[in-house]
């Protein structure tokens, strides 16, 4: 997507992946982009002009508040996201300030290869949604260079409840989350 739409814009992003989030035991789709330290003002910017007005990068504290993002060499904030309607708050998060999202980024940069976060608890929706964020490293096919990440927002109870019988599940007790 991202290699065939430069610049990318929020719109045309919901209409190409949206579909895709409405797929059983997913939460949600988004693009991480990889922004360098000085780079960071005008990237806030061009997301701003392509739909997504009030957007800017932010990090949260142990409670979840967002707070001021501090300088750092590199971002991988949350760019774009689907549903956008449930999503946007998350818009600008910085996955590389949190420990866990960070490690399965670096693995998947590593290795070229999908890397996942065990469940976690979501910015929005209900208090007890969990998901495994899934994330797919994407490298530039004219000089191989990091770009960002596809990301995908994963429910595996939703998984589980659509392969298997939900009520044959719940005699089992078999509750993830």
């Amino acid at each position: 997507f991202f290699g065939a739409h430069e610049p990318a814009v929020a719109v045309d992003f919901e209409t190409f992946v949206g579909p895709l989030a409405r797929s059983p035991g997913m939460k949600s789709w988004a693009w991480i982009a990889m922004v360098s330290g000085r780079n960071r003002r005008a990237f806030e910017s061009l997301v701003q002009n392509s739909g997504v007005p009030g957007y800017g990068l932010f990090e949260c504290d142990v409670t979840g508040k967002r707070i001021p993002l501090g300088e750092r060499p590199v971002y991988f904030p949350i760019t774009y996201v689907t549903p956008f309607r449930e999503g946007e708050s998350v818009a600008g998060f910085d996955c590389g300030s949190d420990l866990i999202r960070r490690r399965a980024l670096e693995e998947c940069t590593a290795t070229g290869l999908p890397s996942a976060t065990d469940p976690l608890a979501v910015f929005w929706g209900r208090p007890c949604d969990k998901v495994c964020i899934v994330y797919q490293p994407v490298f530039a096919a004219t000089d191989g260079s990091l770009r960002g990440f596809a990301a995908g927002g994963m429910q595996p109870q939703g998984i589980l409840e659509r392969v298997l019988d939900k009520a044959a599940l719940e005699k089992t007790g078999v509750r993830l989350g």
